[in-house]
Order: structure tokens, then C-alpha cells, then sequence
């Protein structure tokens, strides 16, 4: 199964500093750089507001946010935590030190911050999105079910919540219930690439191979993720397209090549094709830094490959 998640905007602090005038325009030209992805330099600035002794958390917080967007989550994470020691019970800093701790797959620690936080946030519903998330990694899915239902039943139109409860869905065997949430959330906004991408796992598992094609071709055409183009290879081997098979995985290698179902999929051509490179292949996969969240008793294809071996 494909575990799919979307990361919760971080939280900007974009109050001014109350020094000087020269450090609010400071301030607000990072702030302004931070928004249009200019990340470096915006950091640059935020820290020549600390060499000037200007000691603000929502400095820290931006200078995190800067640093997460970047995908240099380690540093990110030092600066929430920076900012956090400054005020404790900054919200807006531990909502973004939790997006940092799922960037960084440390899921239990998100868990446990998160159930933190809800002592004091019961209602909050990013809180338990967070968990659901984090919760799901670590395949608890009756937890994760029942954090993701708290949002919905708040927001009934949360994409982030219906998505990945019907991903859970599909993987516990429900696929209609998984292909409603897909179509739902389509629905209301067809620029999910995510939707369609689970519409497609969910075409997948009819063995509607071609419409799943069609599905993750959609998916693709509003993001080029290496997941989607590996299920798109899954498809096409199921049809025996065994080039364009290989012609997407070679794709989802560009992307990441860190991948379980990348290397289950090139062990799943080299048995069609007699290649003796499977059990090669095999082993890259269960070695995937992936593999630790996947289930790899449940994959039918990794089973039914190794008992060939």
C-alpha cells in the first residue's frame, strides 16, 4: 500500500518587531522573502536581526519554517525547539516542530507531542490530523480512523482527513469506501493529485488496469511524484506494457530512489522478463528506508515473488 500524506501549512509569524524601524523592514523583507520561497536569504536576514541581540521567538519560528521548507528538517527542527524555549507554550512553533518530526519520520515523537497538545487543544483539528498522520505511518489504523474521524466530523470537507481515511480504506479492504473518499474529494477540488492517485490504487485492486492508468495519469499531470509513477508501472506490468512499465520506473528513480515498491516493482519485471536479478531486487526493497512503515507481509506481488526465489 501506498501511505500518502500532506503536510499542514506552516504556521509564518508575520507581526512586526517592536525595536526599531530598521528591524521591522528587516523583519518584514524576510517575512516577504520567506513567502515567495526565497528561503536563504530570508534566513540571512532573520539572522542578522540575532546578531543585532534581537531575541524573538517568532524570529525562530520564521527561521525554522525557512529551513523546513528548504527540506533541511534537522535545522528546522533546532529552531523551533529554539523557539519553544523561549515560550513554552508557543502553539504556532509546536504545530511547525510536529511537521518537522513528520518530515523527519519520527512518528512516535509526533504522536506523543501532539497528544500533548491536545490537553489544552481538544478541539483543535490540525492536532488531530497531525496524529492521524503520524498514527498511520506506524500502521496503527483504528487510531489514526478514529483521529482523522474527529476532524471530519468537524470539517466534513477536509481533503487532508478523507484522503488519507481512504487510504486506510482501501488498505483494510473497503474499496468502495476508499473510491467515495477518492471521487469526493475530486469533487471538490479536482487539482488533488492525491485523489486521483488513490482513485487509481483503488482501480488497481479491480485489476482495472487501464482506467487505473488513466487515474495516475491525472495524478501526474498536477504532480510528478515518484509513488504515482510507480503505480502507474504496476499497472502496466499487470498489462504487460513491460517498457513503459520500465520507462515509469526509471522516472520514479529520478524522483527517489529510496523506495520499497520502486525495487518491488523492478523484482516484479525482472520475473516476468526471467531476469535472475528478483532476489537482488527484493532485497533492495525490504532495505528501503521506506520499508520500516510498510507492511510487507500484506504485498501479495513481494510474496508471491519470493516464493519463486
Amino acid at each position: 500500500m501506498i501511505k500518502l500524506f500532506k503536510y499542514i501549512s506552516c504556521v509564518v509569524c508575520l507581526v512586526s518587531c517592536s525595536t526599531s524601524d530598521e528591524n521591522t523592514e528587516k523583519f518584514s523583507e524576510a517575512n516577504s522573502l520567506l513567502k515567495t520561497g526565497d528561503y536563504s536569504e530570508s534566513i540571512r536576514i532573520y539572522k542578522e536581526l540575532i546578531n543585532d541581540s534581537i531575541i524573538d521567538k517568532r524570529i525562530y519560528n520564521n527561521i525554522g519554517v525557512a529551513y523546513l521548507k528548504s527540506g533541511k528538517n534537522d535545522s528546522a527542527s533546532v529552531w523551533f525547539q529554539n523557539a519553544i524555549s523561549l515560550d513554552e507554550n508557543y502553539y504556532d512553533a509546536k504545530l511547525n516542530y510536529l511537521q518537522a518530526m513528520l518530515a523527519k519520520a519520527e512518528f512516535k515523537d509526533a504522536v506523543n507531542l501532539s497528544s500533548q497538545m491536545m490537553v489544552n487543544y481538544p478541539d483543535s483539528t490540525v492536532l488531530h490530523l497531525i496524529s492521524g498522520i503520524a498514527l498511520m505511518q506506524l500502521n496503527e489504523f483504528d487510531q489514526a480512523t478514529n483521529e482523522f474521524n474527529a476532524v471530519i466530523d468537524k470539517q466534513p470537507e477536509n481533503a487532508d482527513a478523507n484522503l488519507n481515511l481512504g487510504t486506510i480504506m482501501l488498505y483494510q479492504g473497503d474499496r468502495e469506501g476508499a473510491r467515495e473518499k477518492a471521487l469526493f474529494v475530486i469533487s471538490q477540488n479536482a487539482s488533488r493529485h492525491e485523489a486521483f492517485n488513490l482513485l487509481g490504487m483503488v482501480l488497481l485492486s479491480y485489476n482495472q488496469n487501464e482506467e487505473a492508468i488513466d487515474a495516475f495519469d491525472n495524478a501526474l499531470s498536477i504532480k510528478q511524484n515518484a509513488n504515482y509513477f510507480n503505480n502507474k508501472a504496476q499497472a502496466l506490468l499487470a498489462l504487460n506494457q513491460l517498457e513503459k512499465a520500465v520507462e515509469m520506473l526509471e522516472k520514479s528513480k529520478e524522483l527517489n530512489s529510496d523506495n520499497y515498491y520502486l525495487w518491488r516493482n523492478y523484482a516484479w519485471h525482472s520475473a516476468i522478463t526471467n531476469s535472475d536479478s528478483v532476489e537482488y531486487y527484493l532485497q533492495k526493497a525490504k532495505k528501503a528506508n521506506s520499508s520500516e512503515y510498510v507492511d510487507v507481509q500484506s504485498d501479495s506481488i513481494f510474496d508471491r515473488l519470493s516464493s519463486t526465489q
